[in-house]
């Protein structure tokens, strides 16, 4: 830090800061830019609100839509946490899959 002073860097002033301070207002405003860029492509919106990614032949390939975006809200309705807790009831028993994903979802083109 002290070498960044000596260079005229501040950080948050002539650099960016890049670990948000306030961690909702953050995924607010993440959420609010996602949800203006699903207002302006409604034909990228599934009726359920699942997206789609429109390809240049025409057909479209469903995507993953977390629930909560997919509801169309500003409400903060999931929050991932370092503890794993969101986590937790995707994973899979021992022996059963090699990956350890959930499945369904994402993949399937139209």
């Amino acid at each position: 830090p002290l070498e960044l002073l000596s260079l005229g860097v501040r950080l948050g002033a002539t650099y960016p800061k890049r670990t948000p301070l306030d961690a909702d207002a953050a995924r607010r405003r993440h959420l609010q830019g996602i949800l203006r860029v699903r207002e302006a492509h409604p034909e990228m919106l599934g009726e359920d609100g699942t997206e789609y990614l429109l390809l240049r032949d025409g057909s479209r390939v469903l995507l993953r839509t977390r629930s909560d975006i997919r509801q169309n809200t500003t409400e903060l309705v999931v929050a991932q946490t370092p503890d794993g807790t969101l986590h937790q009831r995707h994973r899979r028993a021992p022996g059963r899959g090699s990956n350890g994903g959930g499945g369904g979802g994402g993949g399937g083109r139209e």
